[in-house]
């Protein structure tokens, strides 16, 4: 019989790049790791790995077989999570990746209220304004923006809300520049953004226009992207209700609001239709906290 454990513990290595590191994740002692692996390739015959003092890299070998362990992990997941679907009590452990401009009141305010009710629930909360990998980290539940979250046929996404976006920048940054009127102005502005801007403006009356002006700061996290926004370094398009305070406050004011940009959506994500109950409570909670955040 195949040694499975010795796969998991290869798949580890790999994934940590250490094996003093995949002995930590794995509660396992670091000779425990290193005689699975050389097991394996006195098993097979062949070189998987190839060491030095200072570096560990898979062989060709060993990169084909890692990705074969991947799959086997895969499916030893999918067959617990099988049994899971089983279980009505609502215990174990949740695990929740968000973005972090979603990280507000309502969405902590609705996880709070489950460990309440829920005893023998714990959760993971993964902040990330990249895609979590929900198969490799096991993630149960991921909200998304955009349609870059239709992406992978086998996830299935449930749509909460457009988040209605708009062009904003501080009364302080704006001070000393000439008057915005139309949005071929804007390319006289420094843009913040978390990747280069292309965006669609639209006018009732003035029809489209694409705007594609030079990044001058990018920025890949939302919470650090709004403190830079906050201390006047350029203008940017962020989604209204995460301002809606510094708005009310007149911390921000919207440009050209005349002028619609397309609204983002975003979605609730999960890997499978069937859940375990501590999965489709955690999906109703989530969904109905957020549903008006985008309002």
């Amino acid at each position: 019989m195949h040694d499975f454990r010795a796969m998991a513990i290869f798949a580890e290595v790999i994934k940590q790049q250490s094996m003093q590191q995949a002995a930590k994740q794995l509660g396992l002692t670091t000779s425990t790791v290193s005689l699975a692996i050389s097991k394996l390739e006195q098993q097979h015959k062949i070189k998987l790995l190839n060491r030095t003092t200072r570096r560990l890299a898979a062989t060709n070998a060993g990169e084909a077989f890692y990705q074969a362990c991947l799959q086997m992990l895969s499916g030893a997941e999918r067959a617990h999570q099988v049994l899971e679907q089983q279980k009505q009590d609502i215990e174990g452990t949740l695990r929740i990746a968000t973005f972090s401009s979603v990280c507000g009141i309502p969405l902590a305010d609705s996880l709070k209220t489950l460990l309440a009710q829920y005893p023998e629930l714990n959760i993971e909360w993964y902040v990330d304004d990249s895609f979590s990998n929900l198969y490799q980290q096991r993630i149960d539940i991921a909200i998304r923006g955009g349609m870059h979250a239709l992406n992978d046929p086998q996830l299935i996404a449930r749509k909460l809300f457009d988040a209605e976006m708009v062009l904003c920048a501080t009364p302080a940054y704006l001070a000393d520049k000439p008057p915005i009127t139309t949005p071929q102005d804007l390319y006289a502005y420094q843009w913040l953004d978390y990747q280069p801007p292309d965006y669609l403006f639209r006018h009732a009356e003035h029809g489209d226009i694409r705007l594609t002006p030079k990044l001058r700061l990018l920025c890949n996290n939302s919470l650090l992207s709004k403190e830079l926004l906050l201390n006047h370094f350029g203008i940017g398009v962020r989604s209204r209700a995460e301002f809606g305070q510094e708005f009310a406050q007149g911390k921000l004011v919207q440009l050209l609001p005349d002028w619609h940009l397309a609204p983002r959506p975003i979605y609730l994500v999960t890997l499978n239709r069937e859940q375990p109950a501590r999965v489709r409570v955690a999906i109703e909670a989530l969904g109905a906290a957020l549903a008006g955040y985008g309002a």
